[in-house]
Order: C-alpha cells, then sequence, then structure tokens
C-alpha cells in the first residue's frame, strides 16, 4: 500500500506539470515561474518580518511602511534583513534542488491567486488535447518509479508473468479450469498489489508480454480500486485490456 501511494503522488504531480504545460505557452510558462519565484521570496520574507515585528518594537504604521515596500520589491537594506533575504532565497534553493517544480510551490503555497487560470489549468475539467503524447508521459513516470523500486517489485512481476504464462499455454487443462486457476492466483493478490500490477502491464515495456496474456481475460474486472486511480483516464485504458 505504502508504495502504491508514493507511485500514485508522483503520477498526480506528474499529471499537473503536464497539464500546466500544456495549457500555457512556454513564454507564459517563464512567467508564471517568474512570478511564483518572486511571490515565494516576498510571501516568505513578509512572513519574517511579522515574525520578528514584535522584538523589533514596531508601530503599526512602521510594520505597513515595511511591507509595502517588500510588496513593491524594495527590500530593507540593514544586515537583519539581509539574513531574513537570505532564509527567503534558500527556500527557493531547497525547492529546486529537492527537483521540486515552480508549480508545485504555486499550487502548495496558500496565496495562489496571482495567477486565476492556474486553476482551470488543474481543475478535473481541463481536457488534455493529445492523449498520445499523455500516455507517452504516464509510460515515462511509471519507468521513473518502476526503476527506482524494481529491486523491491520486479521478481513478484516476473512470477506473475511466468504463472499466468504457464495456465494460458497449458495444454492440459481446459478453458474453464484456466479461468479457475487464474481467478485463485488473483485471489492471492492484496487490493492495492492488484492496483500496482495494472500499472505494470499497462504502461510498462517490460510489462508488454504480461498485458498480452492477460488481454481478453478479464483479469482486473471489478476488482481494482476505481477510487483510487491515479490518473482519471485510466478507466479508458482498463477497458483496453479486458
Amino acid at each position: 500500500m505504502e508504495l502504491f501511494y508514493k507511485f500514485k503522488k508522483e503520477g498526480i504531480k506528474g499529471y499537473r506539470e503536464y497539464k500546466f504545460k500544456e495549457y500555457f505557452t512556454e513564454q507564459e510558462v517563464e512567467e508564471v515561474f517568474h512570478k511564483a519565484h518572486d511571490r515565494i521570496l516576498k510571501e516568505s520574507l513578509k512572513e519574517k518580518v511579522y515574525q520578528m515585528s514584535s522584538f523589533e518594537g514596531y508601530t503599526k504604521e512602521e510594520y505597513e511602511e515595511i511591507i509595502d515596500k517588500i510588496d513593491d520589491g524594495i527590500y530593507p537594506e540593514n544586515n537583519y534583513y539581509i539574513n531574513i533575504l537570505f532564509e527567503a532565497e534558500q527556500i527557493i534553493t531547497d525547492l529546486e534542488q529537492e527537483n521540486t517544480s515552480y508549480c508545485d510551490a504555486i499550487l502548495n503555497f496558500p496565496e495562489k491567486t496571482f495567477i486565476s487560470d492556474i486553476h482551470v489549468c488543474l481543475s478535473d475539467d481541463f481536457i488534455i488535447s493529445d492523449n498520445k503524447t499523455w500516455k507517452d508521459k504516464k509510460i515515462n513516470i511509471y519507468t521513473k518509479f518502476y526503476l527506482s523500486y524494481e529491486y523491491l517489485i520486479g521478481h513478484y512481476y516476473r512470477n506473475l508473468y511466468r504463472i499466468v504464462k504457464y495456465i494460458n499455454e497449458s495444454d492440459l487443462i481446459s478453458h474453464e479450469l484456466k479461468k479457475e486457476f487464474r481467478g485463485i492466483l488473483r485471489a492471492q493478490l492484496s487490493s492495492f498489489e492488484l492496483m500496482m500490477l495494472f500499472y505494470n502491464v499497462m504502461y510498462s515495456e517490460k510489462g508488454e508480454k504480461f498485458n498480452d496474456q492477460l488481454q481478453n481475460k478479464n483479469f482486473f474486472d471489478n476488482h481494482l480500486l476505481l477510487e483510487e486511480f491515479v490518473w482519471n483516464d485510466d478507466i479508458h485504458y482498463l477497458e483496453e485490456i479486458k
């Protein structure tokens, strides 16, 4: 379960980034990233000023004057505020080092209204126009995740593939028994293990042969947690493997 949710987190992040970049032109993306950088910097600085204002003994008017200057991009020049500015810049540096996109920074920032179209971009109503490119993106997201954890899960998929292949290709058992044996095998897997298997056979090059073995077998039918799909359009790809 824990591993599945790690993948889901990466999948949702990739989905947001894809929609974000599809909705905006390259120039608009650069402008948004610049605004995000500027907004995070200013808000971080203002938060630090607010935290320390009582220790500095500012009057309300003095505090508001400093905040107004920060909004205008004018930062106090004494050493104390230079250190605060450095801390604010460090926040942005940390985000970059953690490979956290500015898109994520916008999403996680309390005041993200400086570009209202972001809500349209990331809403479920937003339609992805290029399904092939989007599927390639999903394959890329899954492949990157799988390679990070192949040492933990790769042998499970290989074992399952060999068992299903043996059942499907055996001349010793009837069609009805093959279906029964596949059902017995499926019953050994938890709901989240089945979800992980679904993503492996749908979005992995290594899972293509497994996908072939499951075609028209109804292996996942009514056994997946539809509410846990990483991407809303996965339901359409489920139809491909029935």
